[in-house]
This record gives structure tokens, C-alpha cells and sequence, in this order.
């Protein structure tokens, strides 16, 4: 409790799945409208959406950011990504350079990209029931 008798409230970090759920909502996209906008599969923004991808496809990251009126470093940082202060200068310009590029060429940056970014720490995934099993 806080002297003024209200209680103290811990900030809670926001998932990537939350960013994308709530810009999602505030941009009016339901997934599969957002999946058709990006070309990027509404399961797998799902996942996202849902914490279920341990290393987020950061070509991925970078569509969506478009659509939802991200900055894509944000998303890049709540997947866990880092992000250098040296390289969030030049986010605008890169940003624009992406919307811009060709989908082949655009696989080609993220292949790159993906070799340079470091694997994100994420918290390991809670088991889950072999549905093979319940047959």
C-alpha cells in the first residue's frame, strides 16, 4: 500500500502478443482481414497474437507493422529482439525501404536478417496435452 491507502500496482510488460492484439483491435483488422492486408497467414498471426512462436519471423514483424501503424522496432523489442538506439535512428527510412520492396527481395533482407538478430529470450513454453493421445 501506497501512504495515500491505495494499492501499489506492479507494471506489467506487454507480450508481442499483446501489441499485436491491441493495435489489431485499434487498427478495426480481425485476423483474417489483417492476414489478407499483410500476406501474412492468419495462423500464424494467430500464434503471435497467442505468445506461441519462441523466435518470431522478423519479415513477419515487419509486414505487420505496416498495417498497424507500428513503429517496427517496437515490434522487434517485444518479440525480444534487440534493438540499438544506433539502429532505432534510422527506423523511418527503413521502414519506408520495406514497404517499398519486392516480396522476393523482402525474403531475401529477412533470411539475412533473421542470420544477424540474436535469438530472443523467452520464457519456455508450457506443455502441452498430445492431442494424439486422447483419441
Amino acid at each position: 500500500m501506497t501512504a495515500d491507502g491505495n494499492t501499489k500496482t506492479e507494471t506489467v510488460a506487454e507480450t508481442l502478443g499483446d501489441v499485436l492484439r491491441n493495435a489489431r483491435h485499434e487498427a478495426g483488422y480481425t485476423i483474417k482481414g489483417l492476414a489478407q492486408m499483410s500476406g501474412v497467414p492468419g495462423s500464424q498471426i494467430a500464434k503471435l497474437e497467442h505468445d506461441e512462436v519462441q523466435k518470431p519471423n522478423v519479415g513477419h514483424l515487419a509486414t505487420l507493422a505496416g498495417p498497424l501503424n507500428l513503429n517496427i522496432y517496437t515490434l522487434y523489442k517485444a518479440a525480444g529482439y534487440r534493438t540499438p538506439d544506433s539502429i532505432s535512428g534510422l527506423a523511418p527510412e527503413l521502414e519506408e525501404a520495406l514497404s517499398r520492396m519486392p516480396r522476393d527481395l523482402l525474403a531475401k533482407v529477412e533470411r539475412y536478417i533473421e542470420e544477424l538478430v540474436p535469438t530472443p529470450v523467452a520464457p519456455a513454453p508450457a506443455p502441452q496435452p498430445d492431442e494424439f493421445n486422447d483419441i
